[in-house]
């Protein structure tokens, strides 16, 4: 299947769960996202702050800070179609950019280059 049909066929039944069953199912990944070995061992994590219908990241993040670990957010460069990964301690050091997403605000937050994410 074409990459742009499937993406838009797994977005119509996302968009048809319920708030509940998103919940649900967001809580049964971040679950086994912070029981695996990969979490675990991990000191800096690259992560998307997560909008509906994405697997909610929020409770996750806030638990890898509690953890002792850095958050790394992707701030996107439109002109090289690229990611500059972003350490965050604070949600208050994002903004909202295009199409509603969070993204970190460069003069708040330090560049991490991809070598150093371990997640």
């Amino acid at each position: 299947m074409e990459k742009q049909k499937l993406r838009e066929q797994v977005l119509k039944q996302l968009h048809q769960l319920s708030p509940s069953d998103h919940e649900q199912k967001s809580a049964l990944i971040q679950k086994r996202v912070l029981a695996s070995d990969e979490f675990k061992y991990a000191k800096t994590i690259g992560i998307t702050l997560s909008r509906f219908p994405e697997v909610a990241t929020h409770h996750l993040i806030e638990f890898a800070w509690q953890c002792g670990k850095r958050i790394a957010i992707p701030k996107c460069i439109s002109s090289t179609r690229e990611m500059d990964f972003r350490l965050i301690d604070s949600f208050d050091q994002n903004e909202v950019v295009y199409m509603d997403l969070k993204e970190p605000c460069v003069d708040l937050t330090e560049s991490v280059p991809p070598e150093e994410i371990d997640l």
